[in-house]
């Protein structure tokens, strides 16, 4: 089954190691954008202090491509504050499609999303508004099952993260909703950029739970264990993690609900890895 592929940008954005405009410019430069349909950003990876989106709108094969432009996860912000997100980070010279989706759902936010809709659809655009939802369970949808407004669901999934996702993407594809996977890769866990002694050392956001003391983190790294023992993925006794991201790609794409992916990686290698996997399969 053929399934469109965005280029993730928050690794290359400098989430797992710092990383500087002049070293991501000579990454994009090297990742093949005849791979991709679409480019995953979301507003908050700005705080990260590199702004990738504008980085690709130097490249004239990349700023014609669609925009999956996460953003409002604060929604504590007024209206014009989030509206002011897109027309901050999409830069002028973009001439590619946008589509928006809503990068905080919880319990109480479908009301708020509603209300942030109308409010965008009263101002001014130079784009037909498209809406989806980043997810990461099955309760945070429960508000929205009936909605026809989100169109789009993203979720993390890999083989590794997979149960708890499987309920929520049936739903999904009940609803017909098309369904976005990201975190193939275990959301930077198993790429193999660091060293077991390196667990419980980061002091970064995402990283800063990876650590013995998290239940969920141990059990995520002994499933890893499990899955490189069965399939022996190792190379002059050294992990291949190249073998290990195709068979977890593999894992992706053979999931039949899943129309849309999202690549991950820091670097341009990592990434055309994906891009050309997926060319070899259609």
């Amino acid at each position: 089954m053929y399934k469109k592929l965005g280029l993730g940008t928050l690794s290359l954005s400098g989430a797992y190691q710092r990383k500087t405009t002049l070293k991501i410019e000579r990454e994009v430069e090297k990742i093949d954008s005849t791979y991709f349909q679409f480019i995953d950003f979301a507003y908050v990876y700005k705080e990260l202090g590199l702004d990738v989106l504008n980085i690709l709108a130097n490249y004239k094969n990349w700023r014609k491509k669609t925009i999956n432009f996460k953003f409002a996860r604060d929604l504590s912000k007024n209206n014009e504050d989030i509206f002011n997100e897109i027309i901050k980070s999409v830069p002028k010279n973009w001439e590619g499609d946008l589509f928006l989706m809503f990068h905080r759902v919880t319990n109480n936010s479908y009301k708020r999303h509603l209300e942030i809709i109308s409010y965008l659809k009263k101002r001014s655009f130079d784009y037909d508004l498209s809406f989806g939802l980043s997810l990461h369970s099955i309760e945070q949808y429960k508000d929205y099952i009936s909605s026809d407004i989100f169109s789009k669901i993203q979720i993390p999934y890999n083989i590794v993260d997979n149960k708890a996702m499987d309920k929520l993407i049936k739903i999904c594809s009940n609803n017909k909703k098309i369904i976005q996977a990201r975190s193939l890769l275990g959301g930077g866990l198993f790429t193999g950029k660091f060293d077991y002694s390196d667990f419980g050392k980061f002091e970064e956001g995402i990283r800063s739970g990876w650590n013995i003391q998290n239940k969920s983190f141990v059990k995520r790294i002994r499933k890893f264990e499990e899955i490189i023992k069965e399939n022996n993925f190792y190379s002059d006794k050294k992990l291949n993690f190249d073998e290990i991201s195709l068979y977890m790609y593999d894992y992706v794409l053979k999931n039949k609900y899943i129309e849309e992916i999202i690549s991950g990686g820091s670097n341009h290698k990592q990434i055309n890895l994906l891009g050309e996997f997926i060319k070899n399969l259609v």
